[in-house]
């Protein structure tokens, strides 16, 4: 979504409101015939007003202010990412630590897509950041932890970290750390932000990949899961995988595995021996006319701990590869499904329609 706003005189209405590139509507912030007086030092509030009394109920990903008046042809694509958003970074959603592991490898990446030079320098450095967010302070040990890279034009460059496991990651809790990177040429600085996770019986070997799906099309998610117990032993894996994640927005529903309805979580059963591992292969569907591009698949166990209850042991992020697109109400879903997998009772409710908030990939 993108709002221009003309100050000048003008007998038209001075602010237009564009959405996915397309004109949504016209509004008029002061009488028509005089200039708009926008300068004055109150702090500049987003999805609230000035007082902070009245938040915006719903998703905001990556606003951004420009301090020129942009032309209408830039002011129709913010939502492609290939117009404004011209440098970022890639991390794997979680990094996993096995039962006994003391360390685990983990791979970042840095995006330059600005055309303006042949090529632009960036520095990173990675670092724990404090509990809050995460249950206990990320870790603080990476190899190596910081370096340089010169990108060109048109391009991603990518470092494997070995990241040390702190001895405060214990088995369920989380601790977060970022990934930051400066610019060295054009002197801006973005970040990303990752997860670290401890599991007890069971984690997946390797962090899941990155998906990226078109509309109307899609991919296999693979990855491995193992088991910790002592050899000669055997144990029941009980998998769900689901669309989206705790606290995720609506939208992340409309993601279909393994052939389900979109939402619907599957169920993936093995004998895993001691000591053992297993190969598990998801089917991530993108619907036609579903629009988000960042959507994301949860991989939980479950009973772990003998409670029954669901553990994470792992997510990824599923890319809208071709572009988004406005939604249009969902068709009803059909019955049944293909593959591996059998829907959780009941996941089907609650499921709403897509709202007009967009997330959009940096």
């Amino acid at each position: 979504m993108a709002v221009t706003v003309a100050r000048r005189h003008r007998a038209a209405p001075g602010g237009a409101v564009y959405l996915d590139g397309a004109l949504l509507g016209a509004f008029d912030p002061a009488p028509s015939g005089t200039p708009i007086d926008v300068s004055n030092d109150a702090p500049l509030s987003i999805a609230t007003n000035s007082t902070g009394t009245s938040a915006f109920g719903g998703w905001i990903d990556e606003p951004m202010v420009f301090a020129r008046a942009l032309p209408f042809s830039e002011a129709i694509g913010p939502w492609n990412p290939w117009v404004i958003c011209k440098q970022w970074c890639k991390v794997p959603p979680t990094v996993n630590f096995g039962p006994y592991a003391t360390s685990a490898t983990a791979t970042f990446t840095i995006c330059n897509y600005d055309f303006s030079a042949p090529s632009m320098n960036y520095s990173w450095s990675l670092n724990g950041l404090p509990a809050g967010t995460c249950s206990v302070n990320g870790p603080t040990s990476y190899s190596p932890s910081s370096g340089s890279m010169t990108i060109p034009a048109g391009s991603c460059q990518s470092v494997t970290v070995t990241i040390t496991r702190p001895v405060w990651l214990t088995p369920g809790n989380t601790g977060c750390f970022v990934f930051n990177v400066t610019n060295n040429t054009n002197h801006t600085c973005f970040n990303c932000t990752s997860i670290a996770t401890a599991s007890k019986k069971w984690w997946i070997l390797d962090p899941i990949d990155w998906i990226g799906v078109g509309h109307g099309s899609s991919k296999t998610a693979h990855f491995t899961v193992s088991n910790a117990d002592a050899v000669g032993t055997s144990r029941i894996l009980v998998l769900s995988v689901k669309p989206g994640r705790v606290g995720d927005s609506p939208q992340a529903q409309y993601v279909s595995l393994n052939g389900l309805p979109p939402g619907e979580p599957i169920l993936i059963q093995r004998s895993v021996d001691g000591g053992g591992s297993t190969d598990v292969d998801v089917q991530v569907s993108y619907p036609v006319w579903a629009h988000l591009p960042d959507q994301w698949i949860t991989v939980d166990v479950i009973d772990e701990e003998g409670d029954l209850e669901p553990t994470t042991i792992g997510c990824t992020n599923i890319l809208l590869e071709d572009g988004a697109v406005l939604a249009v109400e969902p068709p009803a879903a059909g019955v049944g499904g293909r593959g591996e997998g059998v829907a959780e009772p009941g996941a089907a409710a609650g499921r709403r329609s897509v709202s007009r908030s967009r997330r959009r990939h940096a």
